[in-house]
């Protein structure tokens, strides 16, 4: 999950103002973290409800699906109307600027201009389009300074790669395996980090909102990160009253990647297959084609139609590309695949993807957009059979 928001910063005069919003956000982190320590001291075995007899009940809708593009936020408007009181964003970075920004853009009216939103990913702009004159709280219960893990240690761990250019397969799967499962291992740490800050942040809302304890129930929507659908089972497991919905973008498809990880994550071993499928579609994501679709760049899967490729229509089609693949074929392709640079010219990245297509008896690689998603269709087609 890259978090692609900011440019560097440029080198400025630090002003009263720079290290007054300083303190702020490291006072906001402090309490942050205190709050998730008393709330995991607390909680022994009971639920949310039993801890807050006087509260109404709590309801948290998670909506999983991707999140880079601005249209994978549709639909949020719609979803926030449907009684919705507070809604959490997903954010490693713990930055309080950015809650203020959104709250500002949610208590904005709608027949207003919407106010200028300073962050460069294209989804939250998309989260800031369905927000503009909600008037919902805005928050989030993700990571902050502090916490028993950080954003960047998971990101460390996100673009490390140990097992590159070792021409020994077995030797290569083994450290690929052993890194997806450090990296799954992070992520149930920061989810479990999540489910306690939940109702910390409620607490914190309430404090603010106390007019919310008026209310029949106090309803929460949340968007994640198809990954994250271990948070439902955490919340789950411990009484909570949870739901989890896809966004209408995601079909719910994993990648081979996703579906190692999700092994890790609940404690399932993994099989071989599992290990070289998801080895092969991190080589395909290491030539940039995924890169190059989140961020509607023209690719290998060209814009020649005029439109982006959809990343569900790339997964989908390099699911069904591994699926087919042995470990013969693996193995015989291993020694193109240790030799992935991290920036390829964009002929290379074509004859190695038509390479993987060839062994899997796939036909040709799709050139367009529109291709890529007829290619995915049928292919989608033949699952539901």
């Amino acid at each position: 999950e890259v978090d692609s928001r900011r440019s560097e910063p440029a080198m400025v005069d630090v002003t009263e103002a720079d290290l007054q919003a300083q303190e702020h956000q490291v006072m906001v982190e402090r309490e942050a973290v205190e709050a998730v320590e008393a709330a995991a001291e607390q909680r022994t075995g009971r639920t949310i409800a039993e801890r807050h007899p006087g509260w109404p009940p709590v309801e948290l809708r998670l909506r999983i699906g991707s999140h880079e593009r601005r249209g994978h936020a549709a639909g949020l408007e719609t979803e926030l109307g449907d009684g919705v009181d507070i809604f959490f964003y997903e954010d490693m970075s713990g930055d309080e600027d950015t809650r203020q920004q959104l709250q500002a853009i949610a208590n904005t009216p709608r027949e207003d201009k919407r106010p200028k939103l300073k962050l460069a990913s294209p989804f939250w702009h998309g989260i800031a389009d369905n927000l503009h004159g909600t008037g919902v709280v805005v928050d989030s219960f993700d990571l902050v300074e502090g916490d028993a893990i950080s954003g960047d240690q998971i990101m460390r761990s996100f673009e490390e790669r140990p097992w590159r250019r070792n021409p020994d397969l077995e030797a290569t799967l083994d450290a690929y395996a052993d890194h997806m499962k450090r990296s799954a291992g992070e992520q149930h740490q920061r989810e479990d980090i999540m489910a306690d800050r939940y109702e910390a942040k409620l607490e914190q809302i309430i404090e603010r909102h106390p007019e919310l304890l008026e209310q029949d129930k106090i309803v929460s929507l949340a968007t994640l990160g198809a990954f994250h659908i271990g948070l439902y089972h955490d919340l789950d497991q411990r009484g909570e009253s949870v739901s989890q919905t896809f966004s209408p973008d995601f079909s719910g498809q994993y990648s081979h990647i996703d579906e190692l990880s999700l092994d890790y994550r609940f404690g399932r071993e993994p099989s071989r297959d599992l290990v070289a499928r998801a080895y092969v579609e991190n080589a395909l994501d290491n030539l940039g084609l995924r890169y190059d679709i989140e961020n509607g760049r023209q690719a290998m899967f060209s814009r020649q139609d005029g439109e982006p490729a959809e990343l569900d229509d790339y997964t989908v089609y390099v699911r069904a590309l591994t699926d087919r693949l042995s470990l013969e074929d693996i193995a015989a392709l291993h020694p193109k695949l240790a030799k992935i640079s991290k920036y390829p010219n964009p002929w290379s990245r074509k004859r190695l993807v038509k390479a993987i297509a060839a062994k899997a008896d796939m036909g040709s690689v799709p050139k367009s957009a529109r291709e890529l998603h007829e290619r995915a269709e049928q292919l989608r087609q033949q699952q539901s059979r």
